[in-house]
């Protein structure tokens, strides 16, 4: 096998980023070689599928280059294949054929040392699909996988590309905290390895079919200010469900194109922007921060990997939610309100520092000169019950963390 492509070259640019940085990474593939991508290499009989013993070694050679060879350490969970309860996966929803992937690819890293740095991340289902022609639904795949391979597996982690409706009326939470139960018992985290909104919308597709640049498989919500409360709201009730993270997808629009085939004018728009505006699309400003980059952006800078969240009360108002975290002696609160009127709510925080306040709302984004968040008010005493009027559509951090 040969490490030394340009792809691999990519990666790990990457890696060395998160090994400098000290950031966890979970790594994988999307399916079984040739059968996902590069359908046109003349090579569907080269792998069977994922319990394939040439994949399951091919896949520990790359590992212990990266992580032995290269230092790669910050590599601590490894996902065999996308989504594999999907009827478009390599596994086309075939649980055992995925199990024996993952219990093969346990031993496999068992007998080359690896186990000591890696783990299996799964099922990375999408819980809210049932596939008919599996055995499990999308929520018996974490129910079956936490019975038969738990011992395997060392974060349990899905994929959601939720509804407007399902986020908005709080029920988000109540769904996905049921899916936390079904492996609460084995005591590991759990979290989102893809976050998102559903792109069928009529509305979405006719943007999609209109962009000269994009192709089916986009958001095109990512371009308005509403994304960014609705993202926010939904990672509120991940973390009140009993949820230790979410990746948003996606970062940048210029990281997949439809089928991954590279085709200029098939960008999956789903991004914080599009960093390659200007080269693909004859398009600069199309390389500026989206709005729900702002919102997005102060979750994940307040409530630092190792913080402890905790478990709050539920406002009692519609569209009200909030959520909080402990991180050594700070403490930040992020409060939501996904509803079309103002409310007020008093809130104690138990801190004797002093907090700082951002706001997103719609024509109120305090910036820097780069356009990156910055407080709205400072030095917010904590002593006292603090009252926060939330504008309608809108969220807000409050935080001691001094950065």
């Amino acid at each position: 096998m040969d490490f030394h492509t340009p792809e691999v070259k990519a990666v790990e640019k990457i890696l060395s980023y998160a090994q400098k940085n000290n950031i966890t990474v979970l790594f994988g593939e999307w399916g079984t070689p040739y059968k996902m991508h590069d359908l046109d290499a003349g090579n569907s009989d080269k792998f069977k599928g994922a319990n394939d013993p040439k994949w399951i070694r091919s896949i520990v050679a790359y590992l212990d280059y990266l992580i032995v060879k290269k230092g790669y350490t910050c590599i601590k969970y490894y996902n065999l294949v996308n989504e594999p309860n999907g009827d478009w996966a390599s596994t086309k929803g075939d649980f055992e054929e995925w199990a024996e992937g993952v219990r093969m690819l346990t031993a496999a890293l068992r007998e080359k040392g690896l186990d000591k740095y890696i783990s299996v991340a799964g099922p990375d289902a999408v819980t809210r699909y049932d596939n008919p022609n599996s055995t499990y639904s999308g929520a018996g795949w974490v129910r079956e996988t936490a019975k038969q391979l738990d011992e395997m597996v060392g974060i349990y982690e899905v994929h959601d590309y939720t509804e407007y409706d399902l986020v908005r009326s709080g029920g988000f939470k109540k769904y996905h905290g049921d899916i936390a139960q079904l492996m609460a018992h084995t005591n590991k985290q759990i979290i989102f390895g893809e976050l998102g909104f559903s792109r069928n919308g009529v509305e979405n597709q006719e943007r999609a079919s209109r962009d000269l640049y994009a192709c089916e498989d986009s958001q095109f919500d990512v371009f308005k200010f509403s994304y960014g409360v609705d993202m926010a709201d939904a990672v509120i009730q991940s973390m009140n469900a009993g949820y230790s993270g979410a990746a948003a997808w996606a970062l940048d629009d210029a990281m997949h194109t439809c089928g991954d085939l590279g085709n200029k004018n098939e960008l999956k728009r789903w991004g914080m922007w599009n960093s390659l505006g200007t080269e693909l699309c004859q398009n600069p400003a199309d390389e500026n921060m989206r709005p729900w980059f702002y919102s997005w952006s102060l979750l994940c800078r307040y409530f630092p990997s190792g913080c402890s969240v905790v478990k709050t009360d539920s406002t009692g108002i519609e569209g009200l939610r909030l959520t909080a975290g402990v991180y050594n002696d700070d403490i930040t609160v992020a409060i939501v309100n996904n509803s079309g009127v103002d409310n007020t709510i008093s809130l104690n925080i138990p801190t004797h520092k002093q907090l700082k306040k951002f706001l997103y709302f719609d024509g109120d984004r305090a910036v820097d000169v780069n356009r990156f968040p910055i407080p709205v008010e400072e030095k917010i005493d904590a002593k006292h019950s603090i009252e926060l009027t939330m504008p309608a559509s809108s969220f807000v951090i409050l935080t001691s963390l001094d950065y």
